[in-house]
C-alpha cells in the first residue's frame, strides 16, 4: 500500500509530529527546562497512544514503556530505563516534582535533571550520599535527542511497515490538527 500524502491521517500525524517536534525545542530555546521535559513526557503518551492496542482505547503505562523500550532508549545517552521515565512522567505531569509512587517506594531510581551546559556526571555532586544510589542524573538535551531519534524511528517504520502506518494514520484521525 503506497502512502497518500493527502489522507486525513496523514496530514492530521505530520501537523502533530512537526509540533510535537517544535514546541520541546522551543521551551529548550528559551530555557524553560520543565516544560521542555513536560513536553517530551507527553510527546511520548501520545506517541504510544497512537501505537497502542486497537481494543484499548486508552494509552497504558505498558504502551508507554513498550514505545520508549523500542523507539527512544536504544542508540540513545541516557542510562535510565523506561521504568524511571514513566515515573519521572508521571512525578512531572501530575505533580510538578521530580519523585512518584515508585521512586518513593524504592522499586526505581528517582530521575534528575542537569541542564545547560551542565555534565550530567557533574551533578551528582549535588546528591546527598545516601540518596546517590537511588538517582539517575539525564541532562534534559540527551532526553530531547534520545525523542527525536525515538521518532525518526517510529517514522522510518512507518514508511516500512504498510500495516503499522494503517493503524497508525487511523488513530491518527483523532488527533487535533490545524491542516491548512
Amino acid at each position: 500500500m503506497s502512502r497518500n500524502e493527502n489522507d486525513i491521517g496523514n496530514l492530521v500525524y505530520s501537523a502533530n509530529i512537526k509540533e510535537l517536534i517544535e514546541a520541546p525545542q522551543a521551551c529548550l530555546n528559551k530555557r524553560y527546562w520543565l516544560s521542555a521535559a513536560k513536553l517530551i513526557y507527553s510527546g511520548i503518551d501520545n506517541l504510544a497512544w497512537l501505537s497502542r492496542q486497537h481494543s484499548e482505547p486508552n494509552v497504558r503505562r505498558a504502551d508507554f514503556i513498550e514505545w520508549v523500550n523500542q523507539y527512544l532508549l536504544p542508540d540513545s545517552n541516557l542510562h535510565c530505563t523506561a521504568d524511571e521515565l514513566y515515573g519521572a512522567r508521571c512525578g512531572l505531569l501530575h505533580a510538578n516534582v521530580a519523585e512518584s509512587d515508585r521512586t518513593r517506594m524504592g522499586a526505581f531510581r528517582q530521575i534528575c535533571y542537569s541542564t545547560g551546559a551542565s555534565d550530567p556526571k557533574g551533578a551528582y555532586k549535588h546528591i546527598r550520599q545516601e540518596r546517590y544510589k537511588s538517582n539517575v542524573i539525564v541532562h534534559i538535551k540527551d532526553l530531547y535527542d534520545a525523542y527525536l531519534s525515538g521518532i525518526k524511528k517510529f517514522n522510518g517504520r512507518l514508511e516500512q511497515d504498510p500495516d503499522f502506518a494503517s493503524v497508525i494514520y487511523e488513530h491518527s484521525n483523532k488527533w487535533f490538527a490545524e491542516i491548512s
